[in-house]
């Protein structure tokens, strides 16, 4: 009777396996992708393919992000008047080629290797550029290194820069992944630095993009912390330390 019972047992359970529904390929592709978000960015491309940027401009989540030392784009206007810095014919064929390169992350859908993401609807970020980008950088950077003073105005690029009540502060890249803290007065870039700090150290802090420069100035310790996800508070901050004491902790909005 046992013998019976565990064959029937055994009958039913690959019955079950054999019977079962398969998942689909789709199924198979669910936590990587996001139907909507690919949707959105599909109509997006097609839009600037068909040369309908006011549509496309549309459909941006603003502020829209641009390399340093280029300011964000602030609205669908200045995206309109922008938009040769993002894409071109040879742009537009390339993440054509990649478009099925697709992922979803809690930030959002990202197609071509991360050339073109959107989360709820919205584009809310572009990593593409073409030469009319490179050009503007290039202008961009020369005119804020001729309002810096010439002692601090040998830097590549800055990582950051952001406004207290009492300061203004750089964080210069020199390139070779060394930075430099650097700091005035509000006001006139082109006087001298009331404080200059070589050697400084950069922490990232997981994967949302916040980073914690850090650097060291006698006994005391000078943190710039660039916050870019954020919960309830989205400020960035900077703080003077000396050992574990925080002497002060003032917001640092970003310049913009």
């Amino acid at each position: 009777m046992r013998t019976l019972v565990l064959s029937l047992i055994v009958s039913m359970s690959l019955s079950t396996l054999i019977h079962a529904p398969c998942a689909d390929a789709s199924d198979a592709k669910a936590p990587g992708t996001n139907a909507a978000d690919l949707k959105t960015i599909s109509k997006f491309i097609q839009l600037l393919k068909a040369g309908k940027k006011q549509e496309a401009a549309q459909m941006v989540r603003y502020p829209l992000g641009r390399p340093e030392p280029l300011k964000p784009i602030a609205n669908a206007n200045e995206f309109v008047e922008n938009v040769g810095q993002f894409f071109d014919k040879n742009v537009l064929k390339d993440i054509e080629s990649k478009k099925s390169d697709t992922m979803t992350s809690w930030r959002g859908t990202f197609i071509a290797a991360g050339a073109v993401s959107a989360d709820g609807g919205k584009i809310t970020a572009l990593n593409v550029s073409t030469p009319d980008m490179k050009k503007a950088i290039e202008k961009a950077r020369a005119s804020a290194k001729a309002e810096t003073h010439s002692s601090v105005s040998d830097y590549v690029g800055l990582k950051f820069e952001c406004v207290t009540d009492r300061h203004h502060v750089q964080i210069q890249d020199l390139g070779g992944e060394k930075i430099r803290y650097v700091s005035w007065p509000p006001g006139n870039l082109s006087k001298k630095p009331e404080l200059v700090l070589p050697d400084g150290q950069m922490e990232f802090q997981g994967t949302g993009g916040n980073v914690t420069y850090r650097f060291k100035g006698g006994d005391f310790v000078y943190e710039l912390v660039q916050t870019r996800l954020c919960g309830e508070d989205c400020n960035s901050y900077l703080k003077v330390l000396r050992g574990q004491q925080i002497l002060t902790k003032q917001v640092c909005h970003e310049s913009k």
